[in-house]
């Protein structure tokens, strides 16, 4: 499977289902939705990121692309912006708009890092898993949040305080394990110092 880093364009193979390699989608895979073709304006609105939220009115967000599959992604990132992540039901009115099958836009979305199909809490918990911080035990550092928040990897908190995720690499090598919340960085844990952390902002 070829992929290219998202702030490139160029032509991107995605699964459209499972084993089955998706078509070909040539795409504008630029951060910002209005560097892609198919833009017309939106510009977002703040999220709410409530777990029990309706899907609010998306008008604002649909009719500034255009209905073709070239807004697919860009269109799923201000969908994004506006709700904080991909409800189910959302993916369908993203199909019928993108004039794409529903399968492919759950391959889009699935293929990409940067999409989610969770809200996402207050404070976003990301435990790097690079080289040094695998070497050092990251692992233990995950298991220990998830003991300590309740939560696995890819879930947030009934209360919508913590979301838990690893990422590839925070980019402190030599603070190895860390993790980021909400991008400040704590550096050389342990189990023990992650468990008194945690323990104590869940009070």
């Amino acid at each position: 499977m070829r992929s290219i880093r998202p702030a490139l364009t160029g032509t991107v193979f995605v699964a459209e289902n499972a084993g089955t390699i998706g078509r070909r989608l040539h795409v504008g895979l630029s951060c910002h939705p209005s560097e892609n073709p198919g833009y017309t304006g939106y510009t977002g609105t703040q999220r709410t990121g409530s777990r029990g939220m309706a899907t609010t009115n998306l008008d604002p967000v649909l009719t500034a692309f255009e209905r073709r599959p070239e807004s697919l992604i860009p269109l799923l990132q201000a969908v994004q912006e506006r709700l904080g992540y991909l409800p189910p039901d959302v993916l369908g009115t993203v199909s019928r708009h993108a004039r794409v099958p529903r399968s492919r836009v759950y391959g889009v979305a699935s293929f990409y890092s940067q999409f989610r199909f969770n809200p996402v809490g207050r404070h976003r918990v990301a435990v790097c898993r690079g080289t040094a911080c695998h070497v050092g035990g990251a692992r233990f550092i995950l298991e220990q949040l998830e003991r300590t928040l309740g939560i696995l990897e890819g879930q947030t908190t009934e209360d919508m305080e913590y979301s838990l995720e690893t990422v590839a690499c925070i980019g402190c090598c030599g603070l190895a394990p860390c993790i980021s919340v909400n991008n400040e960085v704590s550096a050389k844990l342990t189990p023990k110092k992650v468990r008194k952390k945690f323990r104590k902002a869940r009070k």
